[in-house]
């Protein structure tokens, strides 16, 4: 049979002197456990006033039960007898006999309040974590001001060096947009049953040689107008008749207002898609660059201007040459050479051509006046651009200084 030994169970004696001598006896004089100092709070042993038993701080440290799950045994206190280490800034030895002052707001009472975990009496992570919610993250404040800093310096250089990106570009792109879209408002001007109606009426006008009256020529002659300006299939022409019930236009003729229609299509949507563009390309450089947009529309207008003259020379010197060119330019098909008894030369002879091209002519230089008026470099207008620009210099001295 094994031996007994007396000190069987009592091995946690052995981690203090103090500990390990009895209640009954006085304890040897040893290094002993660590007073607690003395202190307004803590006074010495044997103070008068406050001065309660370890057996009461024992008890007050006795943990709170789980709330939800009584069985947990976390919480229950080691069954020890003596003295309690106190982790960390609590850590100090207490002897049963030894009388210990607590006042109700220092540390050890707080200490007492909290729960703790299992025998070594450690504070719960979530007690842990709630003493710090509260602290000061000065490392997330120091990154935080960091990165406002380095944005409010991109910022600074941006602006500071805020050029527009291609500006001679943007400013072609806004002067080319001027003469197509001023020649496409004077064609459209021209292919309108209002300009038919002032032809047909005006004095001098040539007469029908085959026997279409005006009430005639402006019926049939509105059918064509309205064919090359809507989206009607060519059954809108072919499908028209005389009052005998003979077909007004022929296949070819059918065929040729198509590639009118065609043409004059394409010019309206190349214009609205230039005035798109212009006005994307000069979203920014009102406030960017003063008097670039200015300068661009003067430009675009004078340039037009120029291609107006020369255009109205070339027509004057020969319009029979002259028409003859633009009909190969824009209709290679060949399919423009029509007779005389044909219907679209009884309804648009060469004299309405002439004056259509001169109706054309004056819209457009009308719209190159207004526009020349509007951006005329004065004296006034470019010293409001100087001194926008000087402005600008200005901000952008004090922002890089």
């Amino acid at each position: 049979m094994a031996p007994q030994h007396k000190d069987r169970g009592r091995e946690w004696e052995k981690l203090s002197p103090a500990i390990a001598v009895p209640k009954d006896q006085p304890a040897a004089p040893t290094a002993g456990p660590r007073q607690r100092p003395a202190s307004p709070v803590n006074p010495a042993p044997g103070g008068a006033q406050g001065s309660v038993s370890a057996d009461h701080f024992a008890g007050a440290r006795r943990p709170r039960q789980a709330p939800h799950d009584s069985e947990d045994t976390r919480f229950e206190e080691p069954e020890h007898e003596g003295n309690y280490e106190v982790p960390g800034w609590r850590s100090q030895l207490i002897s049963e006999d030894q009388p210990v002052t607590m006042d109700p707001d220092s540390p050890a009472q707080a200490a007492a309040d909290l729960p703790w975990e299992g025998a070594g009496l450690r504070p719960l992570k979530e007690d842990m974590a709630a003493e710090t919610v509260n602290r000061p993250d000065y490392e997330t404040t120091e990154i935080q001001t960091r990165s406002s800093a380095r944005t409010r310096a991109s910022a600074r250089a941006a602006a500071v060096n805020d050029r527009p990106r291609v500006l001679r570009l943007r400013q072609l792109i806004i002067g080319l947009a001027v003469p197509l879209v001023s020649l496409v408002l004077g064609i459209r001007a021209v292919a309108t049953t209002s300009f038919l109606a002032l032809e047909y009426h005006r004095p001098g006008f040539p007469a029908d040689n085959y026997g279409f009256s005006a009430e005639d020529r402006m019926t049939y002659g509105s059918y064509g107008l309205n064919y090359v300006t809507n989206l009607a299939p060519e059954t809108y022409l072919s499908s028209l008749t005389t009052q005998s019930g003979t077909a007004l236009f022929r296949p070819s003729e059918v065929g040729h207002m198509t590639d009118v229609k065609h043409v004059l299509t394409y010019a309206t949507l190349a214009a609205v898609i230039a005035v798109i563009v212009a006005l994307l390309a000069g979203r920014t450089l009102s406030n960017r660059a003063p008097g670039a947009i200015r300068r661009a529309l003067f430009i675009g207008a004078l340039g037009t201007l120029v291609l107006m003259v020369v255009l109205g020379v070339l027509g004057a010197l020969g319009w029979e040459s002259f028409f003859t060119t633009v009909h190969e330019i824009f209709f290679p098909q060949g399919n423009w050479m029509f007779r005389a008894s044909d219907t679209l030369i009884r309804l648009y002879p060469p004299q309405f051509w002439v004056d259509a091209a001169l109706t054309a002519a004056a819209v457009t230089l009308l719209t190159l006046g207004i526009l020349l008026a509007l951006t005329w470099p004065t004296a006034h207008r470019r010293m409001c651009e100087s001194k926008r620009v000087e402005q600008l210099r200005e901000m952008r001295r004090m922002l890089s200084s």
